[in-house]
């Protein structure tokens, strides 16, 4: 009778045995498996933010580029205290495309502070081609401010035209 009962516990013991045993692997696998799952998952979102990073300083240093020709262009746009006389020879040729008659004179000394100068500019001509001259000047390719328009007509708005006013030139 023992004999019969060690063979009826091992028959059910025997694989009830295994079922623990395969069910524990299982289980570990399955633990195991979802830690990998875990890990790929995090490296993927770490290398998705890399190649995110990596991208995002391309497109910056595309945009640092344009933007380093852009101001380029600025600074070679600004006159320098060596080469006013072009800026002077700038307003007087646009008195000339406009049919105004110019004189430019120097007001003051570069400002170190702004780096600016003024100069004062007297227009004679008619009032259109003075308005001409104002868009030509708005236009150039130098950066400058006009103030203290002084304008005087004569024969009301038909008649000539005089004026005079401060143009502020910003140098480099």
């Amino acid at each position: 009778m023992e004999n019969k009962f060690k063979k009826i516990i091992s028959y059910f013991l025997r694989p009830t045995i295994i079922f623990i045993i395969g069910g524990g692997i299982i289980i570990f696998s399955y633990i195991k498996i979802n830690n990998y799952i875990f890990e790929i998952t995090k490296v993927k979102g770490d290398f998705n933010a890399l190649i995110s990073r990596t991208s995002s300083q391309g497109l910056l240093k595309e945009q640092y580029e344009a933007a380093s020709l852009k101001m380029q262009k600025i600074e070679n746009a600004l006159p320098t205290t060596d080469n006013l006389q072009k800026v002077v020879d700038a307003i007087s040729l646009a008195g000339q495309k406009t049919n105004n008659i110019i004189s430019v004179n120097l007001v003051s000394q570069v400002n170190e502070d702004s780096k600016d100068i003024i100069f004062s500019v007297s227009v004679q001509g008619s009032k259109d081609a003075f308005f001409k001259l104002l868009d030509e000047l708005e236009h150039s390719r130098y950066f400058s401010e006009t103030s203290n328009f002084k304008i005087t007509m004569s024969n009301g708005f038909s008649g000539d035209f005089s004026s005079s006013f401060l143009l502020k030139v910003y140098l480099r």
